[in-house]
């Protein structure tokens, strides 16, 4: 007696079982195995290789033999041996169907797949009155369970190589491997063609459960198949013959209650795996990939998992959906999908990188020590998903700007304080990129200025990209920015002034900075400074992060495509400034700073549209527009009447358009 598992009669019950079939289901027609096929092959391959074919047959290394078969006389020989095809059409004489055979048709398979003797079945369910369409792997064009209602019968490549390159195929295995049970039936555990199976299944990745029904296999091969495939070894008592497995589960599914498919809820999960495949498991690697994800279509498929249930979903997909949450500050689902990693005590792997990015999720929701305590023990676990090379410990996580992450660290070898500015990239990149950095970071270091962030070096250790310099002590202009909150003249021209002094020296010394916007201006006890500028490769605005971290503040040509420019800096820098004045961010058309604040110089608004014309050639310079800020501050105006000095309505200003021109009065 064989014992059937319950959650395979289940399967098959609810219609949710594929039986893959090999060589020994040829037995139901008197068909031969691998050893005697590959024997009759290897006199039609040529004469001087025999005598080593015909050893290695000996030797029971009928893969190798397989693969010199399939190279050397092609599929097509192989397919006519197994299966007697003349002229396209497969000849299986009814007669000599083994007794019992018929059993195969009464068992509800989803789908019959085989490597060989594909004709073999479809002629026993052709001796029962049902005619089953056979479809070859070539024929296959994104063919999905899901959309054919019919059964069929796939006749799937007997070789590696044709798995391997064949896409439609692979992805009706991996849904098959995820949606539905499969039991391999006619297999011997050292055939070629369930070698290359396992390869495929490998590949695929971990799904449901599966089963084999295998004579003669050991008891270490068996854990092998469970332990790396996830396939239950079932081990019958006597020859394992076709017949007699067929027998035994046609004897034990009617003892079983019937369940409901789960195949659907599986699907979706499956879905969800496909939609998000190319992201990053890290968060920090993956907020560009995150951010150009379609959130409506995961929304749609999440709504159809049992009651939102994420059992059917895999760990690295909830990964990746934390991943997305995360991208567009949406916390708690965030959360929810990390926690889920976390519950299901998954391997080492998957926990510390769930345990990571829930750390940028407790920084995001302001809990900074909790961020900086899993940021160190994920370092000690897995040197992989460190934020910094170990010369440094992290003390302190100051921002979050897009990519670029600011901490605070304690450098061992200087025994001192730096702040590090960090950059992740999902793949390791080549030395030239690397060269370019550090070359950027070159210039950087040989300038200093009072509004400007010092750096003091940088360095490159795998996918990290980082920029040393020095401490400043102060909170971000983007603290002090309410939504619709402006700020008054005299406090803009305080913390513009001198970062424009501090921009002008930046392009003395040949930097651009790339990443001007309010997260990246500190006030500090010394004044208004500029943090670290953005390098190749960390500020490259073909990165969705850094547009997302700069939105509002780019300037047109380099949202059009182009390289950022000093001209693009000015741009940023006076758009800070307009937000600062009027609440609001620039667009494409806006109003004058002066609308929204009557009480400011109307000559501010001529400056600022030149600053931010389209043009980035008639732009003013750093030093010229702190010189026109410093004539408005120094030489005020006297307002007597809006009427006098403007129209009556304030009209919409374009990037290059002039400003209404002003009548003024200086005071003595």
């Amino acid at each position: 007696m064989v014992t059937i598992p319950f959650e395979l009669i289940q399967a098959i019950q609810a219609g949710d079982c594929v039986l893959w079939a090999g060589a020994g289901i040829g037995k139901l027609a008197g068909r031969s195995g691998w050893a005697k096929m590959l024997a009759s092959l290897v006199e039609l391959c040529p004469v001087n290789d025999r005598r080593q074919l015909k050893d290695l047959l000996e030797q029971g290394r009928l893969r190798t033999v397989l693969s010199y078969v399939h190279r050397h006389l092609g599929e097509r020989a192989l397919v006519e041996l197994e299966g007697g095809i003349q002229d396209g059409d497969a000849v299986v004489e009814r007669a000599h169907l083994a007794p019992g055979a018929e059993l195969l048709t009464v068992l509800p398979w989803r789908a019959c797949f085989a490597t060989t003797c594909a004709d073999v079945i479809r002629e026993v369910y052709a001796s029962t009155g049902q005619e089953l369409e056979v479809l070859s792997h070539v024929d296959v064009h994104n063919a999905s369970l899901r959309a054919i209602d019919s059964r069929f019968i796939l006749r799937t490549p007997p070789t590696a190589r044709s798995m391997r390159a064949d896409a439609a195929l692979f992805e009706v295995v991996e849904e098959v491997v995820r949606s539905q049970t499969i039991l391999f039936l006619g297999f011997d555990v050292d055939d070629p063609d369930f070698a290359q199976i396992l390869a495929l299944l490998e590949r695929v990745g971990r799904g449901r459960p599966h089963y084999a029904w295998m004579p003669y296999v050991t008891k270490p091969e068996a854990e092998e198949l469970r332990e790396n495939h996830g396939i239950e070894v079932i081990t019958p008592s006597d020859s394992g013959d076709v017949v007699r497995a067929l027998y035994a589960l046609h004897r034990t599914l009617w003892s079983a209650p019937a369940e409901p498919s789960t195949a659907d809820h599986d699907r979706v999960a499956l879905d969800l795996k496909r939609a998000l495949s190319e992201l990053p498991l890290r968060a920090d690697l993956a907020v560009d990939a995150a951010l150009a994800c379609n959130v409506e279509e995961l929304e749609l498929l999440l709504e159809n998992l049992p009651q939102r249930k994420l059992d059917p979903v895999d760990l690295r997909t909830l990964l990746r959906l934390g991943n997305v949450m995360l991208a567009r500050q949406r916390l708690l689902e965030a959360r929810r999908y990390y926690r889920a990693v976390q519950r299901r005590g998954s391997g080492r792997e998957f926990q510390t990188l769930a345990r990571f990015n829930l750390a940028l999720v407790d920084y995001a929701d302001g809990d900074a020590l909790a961020a900086v305590d899993a940021f160190e023990r994920c370092a000690r676990e897995d040197r992989s998903v460190a934020v910094v090379p170990p010369r440094f410990e992290v003390t302190e996580v100051l921002g979050r700007d897009g990519a670029r992450m600011h901490l605070s660290c304690h450098d061992r070898r200087a025994r001192a304080p730096v702040t590090v500015v960090v950059s992740a990239f999902h793949r390791t990149t080549g030395v030239h990129v690397q060269r370019k950095f550090y070359q950027h970071v070159q210039r950087a270091t040989a300038i200093r200025h009072r509004a400007l962030q010092a750096v003091r070096g940088g360095f490159t250790d795998g996918r990290l990209f980082g920029v040393l310099c020095e401490p400043l002590a102060g909170f971000l202009l983007e603290d002090s920015l309410g939504p619709g909150e402006r700020m008054d003249l005299e406090r803009a021209l305080e913390i513009f002034q001198p970062l424009l002094s501090g921009l002008a020296a930046l392009h003395a010394g040949g930097v651009t900075h790339r990443s001007v916007n309010p997260r990246n201006i500190l006030l500090t006890d010394r004044g208004p400074a500029l943090a670290v500028p953005g390098f190749m490769p960390c500020a490259t605005y073909r990165r969705l992060s850094v547009r997302a971290a700069n939105h509002g503040y780019t300037a047109p040509e380099v949202l059009a495509g182009g390289e950022p420019t000093m001209a693009s800096d000015l741009f940023a820098l006076a758009a800070v400034m307009y937000r600062c004045l009027t609440g609001r961010a620039v667009a494409s058309t806006m109003q004058p700073p002066s609308a929204f604040q009557p009480d400011l110089d109307p000559r501010l608004d001529q400056v600022l549209a030149h600053a931010l014309h389209a043009e980035p050639s008639n732009r003013l310079s750093p030093r010229r527009l702190r010189a026109e800020l410093e004539q408005i501050r120094s030489v005020p105006m006297i307002l007597v009447s809006r009427l006098d000095l403007a129209d009556p309505e304030p009209r919409p200003v374009i990037y290059g358009d002039p400003m209404m021109r002003v009548s003024a009065v200086p005071t003595a």
